[in-house]
């Protein structure tokens, strides 16, 4: 976008004559006037070398009756001339290409008399430009200097005409307008001081006229580039294997159960642009888990058509690279690697390098619309075997890559670079494989005893997986005596699929492991290593007295909040029989 500002050049007076013949005046022209028109661009608040708006300064002469004209003005000869440009909220962070001089060759300034903002070759002045060490002489540009941590300053000789003849004497008579373009300037946009960005416009000699003052101009909006979100987020327990768990086992029909989905979204134009690069962060992933990515536009020609992501269990709509017009390929051996390559000549996946649970992966953008807003699905598949580790699967999404150099730096430093500032997400929850009874009420007091059954009903004809596993009792009462000490938590001998525990409070069961708890009262909990554990409770009176004329039995309630933490579910819990 670009807005406009014109502001009237307050120095000097340069009187103006056009003489013919005899030098009688035939005219005389006033003071110049300067249009600056710069152009406002959008920022990637992530970025450390993010690319100003060029300025344009239109320069035109007016008339001894103050109106604006096309015609000459003189310009006034001088050996030097000299442009500073500071940036207002925001540090300079391009190239240096001269120590000594600390010359930025990509910020240009450019000169040219004719109307149009888009000149011909023949209407260039050619800009000596003096800072000649270590660098070719550029025409028709001058280069700047980075003169403090946010101004750039340009020293260059008169100019000479378009022909190569400098031009000398008491000035030049110029036929038409004279054009300053100021264009290469990049900042680093994740510590700006605002939104805007602005930049102040000096030059310091009063025989130069455009402009003697100052002029400040918006040159940037700083918003962020990317959002990312997981649309499908994975919770599983330990105790079941994937579907594959060896390499040829890996194939397009995998668990949708082992499938997650980063949605990686672009939040302004140009938020993703070709040979961007961005980065995945995997942390905290449990031992024993694989995480594998799609390897998206493998030849990087940026067409989607031969893209590789669809397959049934991702869906066309979720596929890597379906009908969005943002293309990626993913990279191998780090940022500076090629297309990676398949998990076998069959299947295609790529591995995740992780270390202690932690990892990165990369994708080059290879086809992006420079005026759409874009999205792109990532499917990433994890493969475990039965039990391993539990725990939270955290990934974020960033440009890259990530560095902490935000000032103008030699030219071995990265351009593009960013900052790396999003939150991780919670991309996959592994659970312990357990079941955790709740009993609400037990007695072994006043005459009464409990018996507890609980099955291990893991072994069924529906294809379950069977696991062996031992239950945990905790108690939770008192034991009726005054300071009496509750008893400790007990774990049974294992309990194989298909078998039950058994015991009471006041025998326990001496076989399986867990003790008698004589005299107790109040509710207990069996958090059991396998899935689908079930229990009865059954309580009678005239315990150890004479023939019980009272008796109830219930089915213990099975927890199940959030893979049974009750910590995180706010009060409520889903408790089924």
């Amino acid at each position: 976008m670009t807005n406009s500002k014109k502001f009237f050049v307050s120095a000097v007076a340069l009187l103006l004559a056009l003489t013919v013949g005899s030098g009688t005046a035939q005219g005389q022209l006033g003071i110049p006037l300067c249009e600056v028109n710069p152009t406002t661009v959008d920022l990637r608040s992530e970025g450390r070398t993010e690319m100003l708006g060029d300025i344009l300064i239109q320069c035109r002469g007016i008339n001894s009756t103050g109106t604006t004209t096309n015609n000459a003005y003189r310009y006034p000869a001088q050996e030097d001339a000299q442009f500073t440009v500071q940036v207002n909220g925001a540090t300079v962070t391009n190239r240096i290409h001269s120590a000594d001089e600390a010359v930025a060759q990509e910020i240009t300034l450019e000169m040219w008399e004719t109307a149009t903002t888009t000149p011909s070759d023949a209407d260039y002045f050619n800009l000596d430009d003096v800072n000649t060490e270590g660098i070719d002489n550029i025409s028709r540009t001058a280069n700047a200097k980075v003169i403090s941590g946010n101004a750039v300053q340009f020293d260059f000789d008169r100019p000479q005409g378009a022909a190569g003849a400098q031009l000398g004497g008491t000035g030049l008579f110029l036929g038409r307008p004279l054009n300053f373009r100021i264009k290469g300037i990049r900042v680093d946009a994740s510590q700006a001081s605002s939104t805007t960005v602005t930049a102040t416009i000096r030059h310091d000699s009063v025989d130069f006229q455009i402009p003697p003052g100052i002029s400040t101009v918006t040159v940037g909006s700083v918003k962020s580039g990317l959002k990312s979100s997981i649309t499908t987020a994975l919770q599983s327990l330990t105790c079941a294997a994937s579907q594959g768990i060896g390499d040829n086992d890996l194939r397009d029909n995998v668990d949708p159960a082992d499938l997650g989905r980063i949605k990686i979204e672009e939040r302004i134009n140009n938020g993703f642009q070709v040979n961007d690069m961005l980065m995945l962060t995997f942390s905290d992933v449990p031992a024993g888990v694989r995480v594998y990515l799609r390897p998206g536009d493998k030849n990087g020609d940026g067409d989607d058509s031969n893209d590789v992501g669809a397959d049934a269990a991702e869906g066309a709509a979720n596929d890597l690279d379906g009908t969005e017009s943002l293309n990626l390929q993913l990279l191998a051996g780090g940022i500076d690697g090629g297309a990676a390559s398949s998990v076998s000549s069959d299947y295609e996946f790529t591995e995740v390098s992780l270390s202690g649970g932690a990892g990165t992966a990369f994708y080059k953008v290879t086809g992006a619309d420079n005026v759409a807003t874009e999205n792109k699905i990532v499917p990433v598949y994890f493969r475990r075997a039965a039990g391993g580790e539990t725990g939270m699967a955290q990934v974020s999404v960033s440009y890259a890559p990530v560095s902490n150099v935000g000032v103008a730096s030699p030219a071995t430093v990265r351009v593009p670079r960013f900052t790396q500032t999003v939150d991780p997400m919670t991309l996959i929850t592994l659970a312990e494989c357990s079941t955790t009874l709740l009993f609400p009420f037990v007695t072994n007091q006043a005459n009464h005893d409990t018996g507890i059954a609980i099955s291990n009903t893991s072994m069924d004809a529906f294809g379950t997986d069977e696991i062996d596993a031992a239950c945990t009792i905790h108690y939770f009462g008192n034991m009726g005596g005054e300071n009496a000490a509750m008893p400790d938590s007990d774990t049974s001998n294992m309990i194989a699929a298909g078998e039950h525990l058994v015991f009471s409070l006041s025998a326990g069961n001496p076989e399986m492991s867990i003790s008698a708890v004589e005299g107790f009262q109040g509710y207990l909990m069996a958090r059991c290593g396998f899935r689908f554990a079930h229990g009865l409770a059954f309580i009678t009176n005239n315990f150890g007295i004479g023939t019980p004329s009272l008796a109830h039995g219930y089915l213990a309630l099975v927890v199940d909040v959030d893979f049974d933490d009750r910590s995180l579910s706010e009060g409520r819990e889903s408790l089924n029989h």
